[in-house]
C-alpha cells in the first residue's frame, strides 16, 4: 500500500472513543516505525493523536513547545542584533548556525504536506495559485526563510560564497516567492559572472514581485547585464524603466557611466518602445498581472471578512503598482477615522 492508502486504512480503524483510539494510534505508530514511509506515517498519526488529546494535555504540550521556541527566538534576536547593530558578521554567523542546527530536522516535507515560512498571506497565495503545489501547505513555527537568508548574508560578508549559496538556496526553498531572497541569490551569480543563473533568478524575482522597489531592482539587474555585455542602449533603457518604479541613485549612476562610455546619454524610451524591448528580450513588462489579481482579490476577501488592516495592506500594494483611483478611494474609505498602519 502507498502512503495515502495506509493512512486511510489506519483512520478507518478508529472507534470514535478517544481513549481507545489514542491507544490504537500508538499501536499503529509502533507497527509502522520501520516502514519506508515511517516519517510521513508517524507525522500523520501524530497530528491525529494531538486532535484527540483533552485541552489540559494540549495546553501542557503547547507550554513545553513554547518554552523551547522562546529559547530559539532569543538566539535569533541576538544574531540579528549582532549583525545589524554590532556589525559582527562572524558572531552572527555562529548564532544563526546554532539556530539552524536546532531547527533543521523540524518541519520536513512529507507525502502529505510541504512546509514553508511565507512572509505574509499574499506571498502564500501567490505561491499557491501560480505554482499550484499538490500537497497541503503548512507553516513552520519560525521564519526559516529569513533565518537562512541572514545566515547566507553573514557567509557572504565572511567571504564564504559556496556556503552562502547553499544557505540562500535553502532560504529560497522555504519561501520560493520572496524577492528579497531571490535577489540575494542573483547577487551571488552576478559576482561570479554566471549570467545564466543571474538572469534566471532575476526573472523569478520579477515574476513574483508585488512591490514597486522590487520591480525596480529587477530592471536594474537587467540594466547591469546589458551594460556589462556592452549593449549600452538596452542597458540604459532598463535603467530608465527601473526609475519609473523607484528613482534610484544606482540607476542614475549607471546611466552616467553609460553616457561616459558612449559619449552621450541615450534617450529615454517611450512606454510603447519599452514594452516592445521587453517583448524582444523576453523580459516581463511591469508587474505580473496574475500577482496583482491575487493580491486584489485577497484584499477584497479580507475586507468582506472585516479584516480592515489586511484589506488596506492589499489594496495599498495594488495601488502602488497600478495607481487606480477607485482603489485609492477604497483605501480612503477603510482608513477613515483609523490610525495609520504601523
Amino acid at each position: 500500500m502507498d502512503f495515502k492508502e495506509i493512512i486511510n486504512n489506519i483512520m478507518s480503524g478508529m472507534s470514535g472513543d478517544n481513549e481507545q483510539d489514542i491507544k490504537y494510534l500508538n499501536e499503529q505508530m509502533e507497527k509502522y516505525k520501520d516502514h519506508e514511509n515511517a516519517v510521513e506515517i508517524i507525522r500523520a498519526i501524530g497530528r491525529k493523536l494531538y486532535d484527540l488529546l483533552d485541552d489540559d494535555k494540549k495546553t501542557e504540550i503547547t507550554k513545553l513547545l513554547g518554552n523551547y521556541e522562546d529559547g530559539i527566538s532569543m538566539i535569533i534576536d541576538e544574531a540579528f542584533f549582532q549583525l545589524t547593530q554590532n556589525h559582527d558578521s562572524i558572531r552572527a554567523e555562529t548564532l544563526y548556525r546554532s539556530v539552524i542546527e536546532s531547527i533543521q530536522d523540524m518541519f520536513k516535507d512529507d507525502e502529505e504536506a510541504e512546509y514553508h515560512s511565507f512572509d505574509n498571506i499574499f506571498e502564500e497565495l501567490i505561491f499557491k495559485y501560480l505554482e499550484k503545489p499538490e500537497r497541503t501547505l503548512r507553516r513552520s513555527t519560525f521564519d526559516n526563510a529569513m533565518i537562512y537568508y541572514f545566515y547566507g548574508y553573514c557567509l557572504i560578508e565572511n567571504e564564504k560564497s559556496e556556503e552562502a549559496e547553499q544557505a540562500l538556496l535553502e532560504a529560497f526553498r522555504w519561501d520560493p516567492v520572496k524577492p528579497q531572497v531571490i535577489f540575494e541569490l542573483a547577487e551571488i551569480y552576478k559576482t561570479r559572472k554566471d549570467f545564466s543563473q543571474f538572469l534566471k533568478y532575476t526573472s523569478l524575482a520579477l515574476k513574483y514581485a508585488y512591490k514597486a522597489n522590487d520591480i525596480a531592482r529587477a530592471y536594474r539587474n537587467y540594466g547591469y547585464y546589458y551594460t556589462d555585455i556592452k549593449e549600452y542602449e538596452t542597458g540604459a533603457a532598463f535603467y530608465y524603466l527601473s526609475n519609473v518604479y523607484e528613482e534610484n541613485k544606482v540607476a542614475n549612476s549607471e546611466l552616467f557611466y553609460i553616457a561616459q562610455s558612449i559619449g552621450k546619454l541615450p534617450d529615454r524610451p517611450e512606454p510603447a518602445e519599452m514594452r516592445a524591448l521587453c517583448e524582444k528580450e523576453s523580459v516581463q513588462f511591469g508587474a505580473n498581472n496574475d500577482v496583482i489579481s491575487i493580491i486584489y482579490q485577497t484584499a477584497q476577501a479580507l475586507e468582506e471578512g472585516g479584516i480592515k488592516n489586511g484589506a488596506v495592506a492589499g489594496y495599498s500594494i495594488v495601488y502602488d503598482l497600478v495607481h487606480d483611483e477607485d482603489i485609492k478611494k477604497r483605501i480612503d474609505v477603510l482608513t477613515a477615522n483609523e490610525p495609520p498602519i504601523q
